[in-house]
């Protein structure tokens, strides 16, 4: 899992295009102390072409990816879903990084609705699992157990 070279391609380009960002801002600020407005008009249009690389679902895919990793889960663990518009782009990116399992350990108001649209995407609901996951809490270090649904995509 920590090897997933679609996640890590994902994490690349999204540190190019914040340190792109981030020379945009500065040029920005560049123009602003010289007050030249005609030239702060023409960075706005410039900025409204250029934008970020991921969808909203993929982002999400990345970071249940990333959350996996770090607190090294016992299986690729989805602790916050994506929005019912973002459910597609979901799936895909998880079916595109070669993840054909995981378990969804969120709790929230919408989960039966989420759930339903995972279903509709394809992914079939294997039951209820476990996953463990080391967490360090109040300074002390340990694994903990949380209740999931394990889905197939």
């Amino acid at each position: 899992m920590k090897n997933n070279t679609y996640f890590q391609t994902m994490n690349q380009t999204s540190a190019e295009y914040e340190k792109a960002r981030a020379q945009r801002e500065a040029e920005k600020d560049a123009i602003l102390k010289a007050e030249d407005w005609a030239a702060l008009e023409s960075w706005h249009e410039r900025e409204k072409g250029i934008k970020y690389p991921f969808t909203n679902g993929q982002d999400k895919a990345f970071c249940a990816w990333f959350n996996s990793v770090r607190d090294e889960s016992s299986t690729f663990e989805v602790r916050d879903l994506p929005w019912d518009k973002d459910t597609h782009d979901f799936v895909e990116a998880l079916r595109a990084a070669g993840i054909t399992e995981f378990a969804v350990t969120d709790q929230s108001t919408a989960l039966m609705r989420l759930l339903h649209l995972l279903t509709a995407e394809g992914c079939t609901m294997q039951g209820l699992c476990k996953v463990t996951r080391s967490e360090t809490r109040w300074g002390g270090e340990g694994t903990k157990e949380y209740p999931g649904i394990l889905f197939r995509t």
